[in-house]
Parts: structure tokens; C-alpha cells; sequence
């Protein structure tokens, strides 16, 4: 929903600022008061083609904001994909800068954007009609999304089912692509897969042999290094530094025996004695394991040798089929899986075709479910809309939803569906798009977001130019039709009648004001209360000359409005 519009340096705009009623709106003023610049302002907001002419003489930039309330979760998802987040108040503000050179400046709460993001996220949150821009009813692609709307929920249950069966068709076309190749690249492939379980396979990888050899080499390659260090290890504890000292046992033997000797004269010296003998033990056992280690070390270059090649060995295969031995016994085992497959490959190509058609078979059944649901929608809104299009004044008016099936499936269904009208006698039924009147399309489009009030994705829907070529009984449908869909969308209407404008919950009058001390024209917007309301209906009754009976009138205009609107 349309919560505000700020607007400054645009066409005769100084600066306005509008906050908007959440049902209806109604915009009124005199013929170039600037009422399309409002919408303009709007249109440049979500994205909108926009030209330097826009801005006002003599300034270098102009600004258009747009608050919206984001309640509907398309909208809230779209938002998530282009990074734009929302607190807890799900406020969004839409900015767009215009400078005199020409160059534009996009937001999205803060976030640059494009000016085509801003396009896609303005086109979910406004649908606009009139002689402007977001007239989704042009769009015959959309006719398709419209009508699934109408359709109840378990549409949208066998459209899921239809996108998963359509995924899954697709692996099987994917495989069958790959069987299918030429028999040059046929050979390419088999003759690579040979070539790659070949290699794997006379390596004769094991991954327990292949890590200990691993540690091996890591011990072969600091043979020298090790050798010193134990031999230095055991002179030290048996040998000694020669003349300058005795070795570690020596001395502690010394120990022992000095301890033993006073032993008699003190008893409690004997723990101490004790630790001594097992620290003795502990040492001779500590040098026969420093002479087996020692004994063990070789240093054999051969062997080095030949563990180092079965390493670079192993390298080697990690570069191409995995970063461990575990993972390139597993594409091994892939390999040969395909292989397996290419030896089968007419079996093969038959079993993945048997699944292409019963895919096809499933996918073809749940599309003449779909479809069946869409005929009987159309057929269900068809009616309704010919009636109220008949009440807005298309005397002759036949509307027709026409679903045709295509030879193709998609994730749409199978069907084409193009919303068809004629207004007139004799005439042909025709696409929407072959509507050139702008007033004709917003009373179309009124018909249909009459019936479709309910479900409708959009939040804010903007008519201008609806009472064209109307008035009277057609002018009050009209506006009866307006207030109908206010009570599901918020809704924001430039109007010249009074009849439509007697609804208004918020009523704006867009005036132009000049100022020839300092040669300026602008544009102003206000709110109307209550006793400007009836001075604005009286002008859109008796045009220039308002007298007391046409005050009078636009009291009782305004007053059956309000009953009317209890009603509705």
C-alpha cells in the first residue's frame, strides 16, 4: 500500500507531500492543474522512462519518494532476492533522483538499485491504468497469472506437481542428450574413462599401506638427523663427555652407592634409596630403547627412492580425481558405473525414453487438469465482467477469457490464454492491447479488478482518466465499482465527475498557482475537509458559475454517497 508521496523539482511541483488514505483516493482540479504530473511523479518513482524535461527550470536535480506498507509475501520475497531488508514496521521507500545531466540515482530503503530492480518491484506493488505505464492488462502474458488467481487453490497445488515432473523429465532429457552424441565423441569418452580406471587401477591404492608409507618417508628423509640425535641421547646417558664428566648412569650408580652406605644410620633415608633404584631401572631401561631405535634407523637411500615415487605417484592422481586416496577410489568407482552405462547404451536410450513418456504421460494429465480448471474459471469471470462492463457504459460489450493449447509444455501448463473484447456492434472479438482508448481500458480493467477484488496480488491500483466518455447512471456504476475494490486494495483515482468523486475517503485538490513577482507557476495538493469537499463537488456539478442550488446538490451528492457507501 501507497502510504506517502514526496515530491520536489518535478515539472511545476516546488514540493508536495501526500499521505494517502489505505481505501480511496480520489484526485480532482482543473483541466492543467497539474493532476498527470502527480501520476508522473509516480511513474518516474517505479522506474518509469524519464527525461530531463521533467525537472523544473533552473534547478540541477529533482526527487520522487514513494513509502509503501509491504504486506503480500511476493512482494516481500522479491525484495529478499535483491538484498533489501525490512524492520519490523515492513516500510519500504522507493526513491529515484533526476539530475540536469541526465544521470539517475535509484533507492531501495537506503540500497542502490537500478532502475530496472525498481521496475520489477514497482510493478508488484502498483498497477496503474489510464494513459500510463504497469497496465498489466497489455501485457498478454500476464492474462495467464490473472486468471490463475481466480482459480482456487488446488491450481496451484498441480502447477508445484507439474514443476517438479517437468524438473525431472529434464534429467532424463539431459542424459538422453549425452547418449545421444556423435560416435566420434562416443569413442572420446569411452576411450577417457578406460584411460582413468586404467591409471586408478594400476596404482593399486590402499589406504592404509599408502598413509604408512607416507610416514615412512617422512622418517627415511631425517634418517641422519635422527641417528644423531639418539646416538647423542645414549653416549650422554651411558658414555659420558669423556674426561670432563661421567655418563648419567655412572653417576647415578655413584649415587646409589653413597646413599646405601649411610643407609644404617638413618631409616629414612631408605624411601630415597628406593626412588633411586627404580629411577636406575627406569634409565637402563630408557638406554635399551634408545639402542633398539638406534639399531632400527637405516639410511637407505633405495627405499627412499621408491616410496618417494609411489607418493608422487599418489600426487599425481589427487591433482586429477580427488584430494584423498578415499575420493579417488570413488570417481574410480563412478567411472566404471558410466562405463558400465556406455556398454549398455541401447538399453539405456530405451529405458530413459519408456521414462521420458511416462513422464510426458503425467505431465500431459495434470496440464488437461489445469486446464480444466482455467475453462471453468473463464467461463465462471467471463459473465461477471460482460455484466459490469455493460453497467460502465459498454452497452454492447462482449468479453471472452480464450484458452488455447499449445504443442508445448512449460511451467505455466499447456495453455495460452488471451482476455479478447468487443464494445461494439459487429465488431470482432479483439485483444485488450487493440484498445487505443485510455478511458476504455481503466473501465476495463475496473470490471475485472471488480470480479478479481478478492485475490488480487496488488496492493494499489491508480485510474486515470476512468470517466471518459461516461456520465449519468454509467458514472455512479463507476464509482459504486470503485468503492467495491477499495474494500480489498487501496485505490487512487483522478476523476472529473462528481458522482465518483462524492466517494473519496480522502479527497485532494491539485491546484496551479502563479506568482508573477517571481515569473513561477506551481503546483499545489491538498487535503480537502469536509466544507472544501462540497465547494470542490459543487465546481465538478456547475463547472465556472457555482450557485446555492448547486451547492445543494453537491450536499445531497455527498450525503448519498456516504449511505451508499454503508452498503457497499
Amino acid at each position: 500500500m501507497l502510504q506517502h508521496l514526496y515530491v520536489k523539482d518535478i515539472a511545476l511541483i516546488d514540493e508536495v507531500s501526500i499521505d494517502f488514505d489505505d481505501k480511496l483516493n480520489i484526485l480532482t482540479g482543473e483541466t492543467g492543474a497539474g493532476k498527470s504530473i502527480v501520476i508522473d511523479a509516480i511513474n518516474i518513482a517505479l522506474g518509469s522512462r524519464n527525461s530531463k524535461n521533467f525537472l523544473r527550470e533552473n534547478v540541477e536535480k529533482g526527487l520522487v519518494e514513494l513509502l509503501f506498507k509491504v504486506e503480500k509475501s511476493v512482494n516481500l520475497e522479491l525484495l529478499e532476492q535483491y538484498g533489501i531488508e525490512l524492520d519490523d514496521t515492513k516500510e519500504l521507500i522507493l526513491s529515484r533522483e533526476m539530475y540536469k545531466n541526465g544521470r539517475n540515482t535509484c533507492r531501495a530503503n537506503g540500497h542502490i538499485v537500478t532502475v530496472s530492480m525498481l521496475r520489477d518491484i514497482g510493478n508488484l506493488m502498483i498497477d496503474m491504468h489510464g494513459q500510463h505505464e504497469h497496465q498489466s492488462l497489455l501485457d498478454d502474458r500476464k492474462h495467464i497469472h490473472m486468471l490463475d488467481q481466480f482459480c482456487n487453490e488446488k491450481i496451484h497445488e498441480l502447477k508445484i506437481e507439474l514443476i517438479n515432473l517437468l524438473k525431472l523429465r529434464e534429467i532424463e532429457f539431459n542424459k538422453l542428450k549425452e547418449l545421444n552424441m556423435d560416435e566420434k565423441e562416443k569413442e572420446r569418452k569411452i576411450s577417457m574413462l578406460e584411460y582413468e580406471i586404467n591409471e586408478i587401477n594400476q596404482a593399486k591404492l590402499d589406504v592404509r599401506v599408502d598413509n604408512e608409507i607416507e610416514s615412512q618417508v617422512k622418517v627415511l628423509r631425517n634418517s641422519q638427523t635422527l641417528l644423531e640425535g639418539v646416538s647423542d641421547s645414549y653416549d650422554i646417558i651411558q658414555s659420558g663427555d669423556g674426561y670432563k664428566s661421567a655418563s648419567v648412569s655412572e653417576q647415578l650408580n655413584r649415587c646409589l652407592e653413597t646413599v646405601r652406605s649411610i643407609l644404617d644410620y638413618d631409616k629414612q633415608l631408605s624411601p630415597i634409596y628406593k626412588n633411586l633404584e627404580t629411577i636406575n631401572i627406569l634409565i637402563d631401561e630408557i638406554s635399551i630403547d634408545i639402542r633398539e631405535y638406534k639399531d632400527k634407523i637405516e639410511n637407505n637411500g633405495e627405499m627412499l627412492l621408491e616410496y618417494e615415487q609411489r607418493l608422487d605417484l599418489i600426487y599425481s592422481l589427487k591433482r586429477k580425481y580427488g584430494s584423498t586416496i578415499g575420493e579417488i577410489i570413488e570417481y574410480k568407482d563412478n567411472a566404471q558405473n558410466e562405463l558400465n552405462n556406455w556398454a549398455n547404451i541401447e538399453e539405456n536410450i530405451k529405458n530413459i525414453n519408456v521414462n521420458i513418456n511416462i513422464y510426458n504421460i503425467n505431465i500431459k494429465n495434470i496440464c488437461d487438469k489445469i486446464t480444466k480448471l482455467r475453462i471453468e474459471a473463464a467461463n465462471l469471470i467471463s459473465g461477471k465482467i460482460e455484466v459490469i462492463l455493460k453497467s460502465l457504459n459498454f452497452e454492447h460489450a462482449n468479453f471472452k477469457i480464450d484458452i488455447k493449447q499449445k504443442n508445448n509444455f512449460s511451467k505455466e501448463g499447456q495453455d495460452e490464454v488471451n482476455f479478447l473484447i468487443s464494445t461494439n456492434i459487429g465488431e470482432d472479438l479483439k485483444s485488450l492491447s487493440k484498445i487505443v482508448s485510455g478511458g476504455e481500458m481503466s473501465r476495463v480493467m475496473l470490471a475485472l479488478k471488480t470480479v478479481l477484488a478478492e485475490v488480487d496480488e496488488i496492493s494499489t491500483l491508480i485510474f486515470d482518466e476512468i470517466d471518459v466518455g461516461i456520465s449519468g447512471r454509467a458514472a455512479q456504476k463507476v464509482a459504486e465499482k470503485l468503492v467495491t475494490i477499495s474494500n480489498f486494495h487501496q485505490v487512487i483515482c483522478i476523476t472529473h465527475l462528481p458522482q465518483i468523486a462524492a466517494m473519496a475517503d480522502r479527497h485532494y485538490l491539485i491546484s496551479k498557482k502563479s506568482n508573477k513577482t517571481h515569473n513561477k507557476t506551481t503546483t499545489k495538493v491538498e487535503v480537502l475537509n469536509e466544507d472544501d469537499i462540497v465547494g470542490e463537488l459543487a465546481r465538478l456539478i456547475g463547472g465556472a458559475t457555482i450557485t446555492e442550488m448547486t451547492i445543494e446538490s453537491a450536499k445531497e451528492i455527498k450525503k448519498m454517497a456516504t449511505e451508499l457507501k454503508i452498503v457497499l
